[in-house]
């Protein structure tokens, strides 16, 4: 079914006077109705064809005999011609009538038509003695529209969605022109380089994110792509450094392409962070270092198991004799003499346990230990370098401390491992000091004392052997303690910073160990619960 006609305002009348020149000249009028490139029609009062030029035929396909005389209906179908109704009215009162839009000509034609119907002596008793009807076909011209509105939604479409993925891409992506000039700054590229896109269009890139010692190379190979020289960084990965809005210089990946539109000539970075990545990599390769070194380690306890089972029975044998010939001696210099043999007897074996103890894989035991006899014990396996590095050592162990419950093995490495440090940090000629000292603080009921271990290091020359947070904090979970901080690893507790610091200007790395009985309500806020009881000092902390 046919739609109703969309109504248009009538073109308004030209200038000038025609009338003389079409009086008495009808075959002026015919000639440009004939040459006119649109339809004409022209209706008598009856609304019969009695006019169509060469256009409306050939539109048509029709012949004249097929259209001159017959009634306009039959021509256009009776749906078609019901929806002029409105434009009859009209021009019955003498109006001009212009409208555009589909309609379906002869019960099979859809096309989009553009028509003006002016009607000829019009009264207002009478109809019009005739209609000329000027239509023009817009069909073509109208898909023609709708393919480029079309195409125009699609590239929209398009844009919007490269838009987006540019908006959220993870990668910076940083568009400039042939000269340099940024035109685009995707949200990605402000964050990594702290950058509003609004500051940074139209500026220089090389002002922007470039550092200073590389705007030089910069400028000159953008000059020799310009000048179409050969290009060297396109479409390859590169690493280099970039720069933030404060100034500061970090690691990216880089791949540069260039782009062509409507002539003009645009380069596009996108650009990764890599940061994180060159930090994860050292902390794997770090860590591949400490899986090497336990392995070394784990081959060098092997061989000190086997060392230490060799060297038992030699050993068990010299104490034997050496306790033998204490007992038969009757000089004292030779009593002394004996007495030196097996105190040095016994010693090797007390060295040989801690190597076996080192070396044997085997569950956390806890057992009630001494903390003096591990600071011995590890002063005793490093005495000979300690000697040979010209360290010299002084003991001052308290011989009040109470035992605690834990894995002497573990607890004995922490404090070799602590001594260590301080032994590679100290230069030859100067003193190192292990103490141990009680302490009990007054109280009204007295709950069983407890011995404490605090240690603390900070290293000025690198290579020392020291402890791992991981360790330690494994360590400690093992034996049931634990460890406070402030603000981050590495920190001691508010109440030895002050002591810390002290220790440090002296260039000490210090191991405390003390005694406590608590009070019902702890021991007052900063004050000091324990005394130091262990120091190795050395030259570089």
């Amino acid at each position: 079914m046919a739609k109703p006609l969309n109504f248009e305002s009538t073109p308004p009348p030209g200038a000038g006077d025609i009338d003389q020149l079409l009086a008495g000249q009808p075959g002026l009028l015919r000639a440009l109705l004939d040459q006119m490139p649109a339809r004409v029609l022209v209706l008598d009062e009856q609304e019969c064809i009695a006019y169509a030029n060469h256009e409306f035929f050939v539109f048509t396909g029709l012949h004249p005999k097929q259209v001159l005389g017959k009634h306009i209906a039959l021509v256009i179908s009776e749906d078609t011609y019901a929806t002029y109704a409105p434009a009859r009215a009209r021009l019955r009162n003498g109006e001009a009538v212009c409208w555009e839009g589909w309609t379906v000509l002869a019960g099979r034609w859809h096309r989009f038509m553009r028509e003006h119907l002016v009607p000829v002596n019009p009264s207002p008793d009478r109809p019009p003695r005739a209609i000329v009807v000027m239509s023009r076909d817009l069909t073509s011209l109208k898909e023609r529209e709708a393919d480029l509105q079309a195409q125009v939604q699609r590239l929209q479409a398009t844009e919007a969605l490269k838009s987006s993925i540019v908006d959220n891409a993870l990668a910076a992506l940083v568009s400039t022109d042939a000269n340099g000039a940024v035109v685009e700054f995707n949200p990605a590229a402000e964050r990594m380089f702290g950058l509003a896109r609004a500051d940074t269009l139209g500026r220089p890139v090389g002002d922007l994110i470039i550092p200073p010692r590389h705007r030089a190379a910069h400028e000159a190979g953008m000059a020799r792509l310009r000048e179409g020289g050969p290009a060297r960084i396109l479409g390859r990965r590169i690493e280099m450094q970039a720069l933030r809005v404060d100034g500061t210089e970090f690691p990216i990946e880089m791949v540069l392409w260039r782009t062509e539109v409507d002539g003009v000539t645009h380069y596009t970075a996108s650009m990764f962070d890599l940061t994180e990545r060159l930090r994860a990599q050292a902390e794997i390769e770090r860590q591949r270092d400490a899986l090497r070194q336990s392995e070394k380690l784990t081959a060098m306890g092997s061989l000190l198991a086997g060392v230490a089972h060799e060297l038992n029975n030699p050993l068990a044998i010299v104490m034997g004799r050496a306790s033998l010939l204490e007992a038969k001696c009757n000089d004292a210099e030779l009593l002394a003499d004996a007495t030196r043999i097996r105190e040095a007897a016994e010693r090797c074996g007390r060295i040989v346990r801690t190597f076996l103890a080192m070396a044997r894989k085997k569950p956390t035991a806890h057992r009630p230990v001494q903390l003096n006899d591990l600071a011995r014990g590890a002063l005793d396996l490093l005495s000979y370098n300690l000697r040979t590095g010209g360290i010299e050592v002084e003991h001052r162990l308290a011989a009040d401390l109470p035992a605690v419950l834990a894995d002497a093995d573990q607890v004995g490495q922490i404090v070799l491992n602590l001594l260590v440090n301080a032994q590679q940090g100290t230069h030859p000629g100067r003193s190192a000091a292990a103490r141990a000292s009680g302490h009990r603080a007054d109280c009204r009921s007295r709950p069983a004392p407890r011995a404490r271990l605090a240690a603390g290091s900070r290293q000025r020359s690198r290579g020392g052997a020291g402890e791992s947070q991981h360790d330690f904090r494994r360590v400690l979970h093992d034996q049931g303690g634990g460890r406070r901080h402030r603000s981050g690893a590495g920190r001691l507790t508010q109440r030895c910073r002050r002591a810390w610091r002290r220790a440090v200007a002296r260039g000490r790395v210090t191991l405390w160990s003390w005694r406590e009985l608590p009070t019902r309500t702890g021991p007052a806020a900063g004050g000091r619960s324990a005394e130091h009881a262990g120091a190795c000092r050395s030259g570089s902390g």
